[in-house]
């Protein structure tokens, strides 16, 4: 209750299932999934208010663009960009991946064209590489992907919106190895 009481102070949740015209109006629809993501990923306040903050921002584009997200799109976009914000090592290889697959136009394999499977994919990858550091959150990230991914969400249903995810995601730079950087 503490996270709702949080994130309504910082947004205006409309009475009636259509967002508002102001970007700070959420749908009772868009809050619920607000909600869902952020409990299932456990983010700081600070986390929060950048992830609020920049589903605003998706808000102000659609509509400048006359556009109304869906519902999967919506929750794509909550659920990557929490999922960014709450593990950005993990998550920093995951999009990489995804945005190489549309980059080269890889049409993927009938297994391989979930998100859910990319996902898989990467953990099953990564299983035995993983250090103590990331060994938790590769596990919790694992379990976070079960509850909030659907296991039907093909790529080509979110190559519209990927880029932004990928740019406002809070995975620093893509391609960069941060470990290696001088400090």
């Amino acid at each position: 209750q503490a996270l709702e009481k949080y994130l309504k102070a910082q947004v205006i949740v409309q009475d009636s299932e259509t967002s508002g015209t102001k970007f700070n109006e959420f749908s009772p629809e868009e809050f619920k999934l607000l909600v869902e993501c952020c409990q299932e990923s456990e983010l700081s306040a600070r986390s929060l208010k950048r992830l609020t903050n920049v589903y605003k921002l998706y808000k102000v584009l659609s509509r400048t663009r006359g556009k109304t997200p869906t519902h999967k799109e919506q929750k794509t976009i909550l659920t990557l960009l929490a999922f960014s914000s709450r593990y950005p090592d993990l998550m920093r290889d995951i999009l990489q991946k995804i945005g190489s697959i549309f980059e080269k136009d890889i049409i993927p394999k009938e297994d391989e064209k979930t998100l859910s499977t990319v996902f898989k994919k990467y953990f099953e990858e990564n299983k035995n590489k993983k250090n103590s550091y990331l060994a938790d959150d590769m596990d919790q990230l694992e379990h976070d992907v079960e509850k909030l991914v659907s296991k039907e969400l093909e790529l080509i249903e979110i190559k519209d919106i990927f880029d932004f995810v990928r740019t406002f995601s809070f995975v620093g730079d893509i391609g960069v190895d941060h470990s290696t950087q001088e400090r």
